[in-house]
């Protein structure tokens, strides 16, 4: 089986949850996307580059990462905020990367989705990419719990938003074999091991 690395660019959003009762926590949800043109020199602002669609056009970083983040702050409440994202560039075939730039965002999440954050939960979106292989999207406590993986059919509005964008045709995310998620497979709720270990086995 090939091994697939991540890029050959990525965008690293970083965000901070603090459930009830809870200290907060910091998270990292990374993306890889495919930038237009030559690389972009380190410092350049996100307005400057610009990223690949599916659609084969090309869509500001800046406008692609303010689009994302305002469909899955839904998700969220006010315990959750979303600080800011990184651009990174990768070495071909390898997990070494080289920072690019940086955006701040400084948005909590709006509460469109009832509810309250639960400790060390995450949701896992599955999706199969055009090449045949996977890509996830993985949101750490949020406000749903532990139960049975969830079809498309049975997403709330703000997550079928979510959903909606990353098939779409103007989508800028990729999977690791570089190619754009076409079709969602399953939602997968969930404890994570290693978060319950932080927030209750310190």
């Amino acid at each position: 089986m090939a091994l697939n690395y991540p890029g050959p660019f990525e965008v690293r959003f970083f965000y901070t949850v603090t459930p009830a009762a809870q200290t907060p926590l910091s998270h990292t949800l990374r993306l890889s996307c495919i930038v237009d043109g030559a690389d972009p020199d380190p410092g350049t602002p996100f307005a400057d580059i610009h990223l690949i669609t599916r659609g084969v056009g090309t869509y500001g970083l800046d406008l692609a990462v303010q689009d994302f983040v305002d469909l899955w702050r839904d998700i969220y409440g006010a315990e959750a905020t979303i600080n800011y994202a990184e651009l990174w560039k990768y070495t071909p075939n390898s997990f070494d990367a080289d920072f690019v730039s940086v955006e701040d965002i400084s948005l909590a999440g709006t509460n469109a989705n009832p509810g309250t954050s639960i400790s060390a939960y995450q949701e896992i979106y599955v999706f199969r990419t055009q090449e045949g292989g996977t890509m996830r999207v993985t949101l750490q406590e949020t406000k749903l719990s532990r139960g049975v993986p969830i079809t498309y059919a049975n997403l709330s509005v703000e997550r079928k938003a979510l959903v909606d964008e990353i098939v779409g045709n103007g989508n800028v995310w990729v999977g690791r074999d570089t190619s754009y998620p076409f079709a969602f497979t399953r939602l997968f709720p969930g404890e994570n091991e290693k978060l319950f270990k932080i927030r209750f086995r310190p």
